[in-house]
């Protein structure tokens, strides 16, 4: 009896987060964003200790407690990302960057989700800017490797058919 009681909150708060990531941001009160950003910290330890969907939960609550967490999009867009649903992952990831362009990790994600989806024009966007604000970075990097990497097994998966008709 107990839990068909904790159900219906926590529908609740699932649906009203979906609606929030469809919605325009609005500013928040400083208690709501120092709410928020304890929200994403409890999210970050969740996530770093394999408690993904308790991660996603508190991930959904800080975004409904300040709509402009950047943080909390990307990480959310990397957990959608990991739970192999990249197109969700890139549009989250893509509303922290309206945000906050300038960080490196959720660009490198970004590109990450694009490769995966094989938009490599996307995945490139994303490239190109991690080569304008750090140069040569790790993260610059990694991008670059994936996407080379993707690339070749492209190329790999269409070379097969031509061999295997000789």
């Amino acid at each position: 009896m107990m839990k068909r009681f904790l159900i219906l909150p926590v529908m609740a708060l699932l649906t009203l987060g979906l609606l929030l990531v469809s919605q325009p941001l609005m500013a928040a009160t400083p208690d709501m964003e120092v709410l928020s950003k304890k929200l994403y910290l409890e999210a970050d330890l969740a996530f770093k200790n394999k408690e993904l969907e308790k991660a996603n939960d508190l991930l959904t609550q800080s975004l409904l407690a300040n709509p402009a967490n950047a943080d909390a999009f990307f990480l959310k867009g990397h957990l959608s990302n990991l739970n192999e649903d990249p197109a969700e992952g890139l549009r989250l990831i893509s509303r922290g960057l309206n945000i906050n362009p300038k960080d490196l990790t959720a660009l490198l994600w970004a590109g990450e989700a694009a490769v995966t989806l094989e938009d490599f024009e996307e995945a490139d966007v994303h490239l190109k800017r991690l080569e304008k604000l750090c140069g040569d970075c790790t993260e610059q990097q990694t991008l670059l490797l994936m996407i080379e990497d993707a690339d070749t097994q492209d190329k790999v998966a269409l070379d097969k058919p031509k061999q295997s008709e000789e």
